[in-house]
């Protein structure tokens, strides 16, 4: 078993890495010296709890699109004002229904990239997992989380939204599994059904496929959707420790983001997204 100390070297050092790969104006790139993107800005704020890694100055004025979705989730218990223009939006947006599609039901409600365009499983799960933390919209989540469980792929995990296309299974994606996970872990007044906990096993199970092909992406969505049902994620942590960054090494910044938040969710018990 991995050493702690050598989890907390790791979270210190992608922490570090973030500090000097963020832009004068607060916000980060993908990669150190590009110009501030949302998404980058926005998973840069679930690497800390503190009020430093928020870049409210840019986050308030920059056009944050499908962002808009993720906001409130990692940012809420430090800037609420900040985030109400992003509730507004989540609160507002409607996915577009599709008829006869067969395989899953795309008429579901849910968030999608664009709008006017079918609901996707990661930007319907950014949405639940933002709605949750804000305490809005019991029953938007609550369809969130049925269009998620509508969309499970037959090998137990899920992909961009199309368990089935012209009749074919398609195959699932370590990341979208992990973030499904994660918004079948926002609490629903329905107690939880035998279907969504087998449905909820079955990702879990999936997911070990992140010790057999590591990513910093997969690993990091692995051993936070473990840590959000109770499950062990060491296996996953020990296995991301050594790709997480040092100063003056290359790296993306949401990469990295993504590896400090599942390391602070075990090491410091503040999970970033649920």
């Amino acid at each position: 078993m991995t050493d702690p100390a050598t989890l907390q070297a790791a979270l210190a050092a992608g922490r570090d890495w973030l500090r000097a790969a963020r832009n004068a104006d607060g916000s980060w790139g993908y990669r150190p010296g590009q110009q501030g993107r949302p998404e980058a800005t926005v998973l840069a704020a679930a690497a800390g709890p503190e009020s430093d890694w928020l870049a409210r100055a840019w986050l308030s004025t920059a056009d944050l699109g499908w962002a808009h979705f993720l906001l409130p989730a990692v940012a809420w218990e430090r800037d609420p004002a900040l985030c109400e223009a992003s509730l507004a939006v989540i609160a507002a947006f409607r996915s577009e229904p599709v008829e006869g599609i067969e395989g899953f039901d795309a008429t579901l409600p849910g968030w999608s990239w664009v709008a006017g365009t079918a609901a996707w499983i990661e930007p319907t799960v950014f949405a639940m997992l933002s709605l949750h933390r804000a305490g809005r919209l019991p029953a938007r989540v609550e369809q969130g989380q049925r269009l998620v469980l509508d969309r499970q792929c037959a090998d137990g995990g899920w992909n961009y939204g199309n368990p089935v296309v012209l009749g074919a299974q398609l195959a699932s994606h370590l990341d979208a599994t992990g973030w499904a996970l994660l918004g079948l872990a926002t609490p629903a007044s329905a107690p939880a059904s035998p279907a969504r906990q087998d449905a909820v096993e079955r990702g879990l199970r999936y997911l070990d496929g992140a010790l057999e092909r590591p990513s910093t992406m997969g690993l990091s969505l692995a051993a936070l959707a473990c840590q959000a049902h109770s499950r062990d994620p060491l296996p996953f942590l020990e296995r991301l420790a050594p790709r997480m960054p040092r100063p003056g090494d290359p790296g993306r910044a949401d990469l990295c983001a993504l590896g400090c938040a599942a390391l602070r969710a075990t090491l410091e018990g503040d999970h970033a997204f649920v």
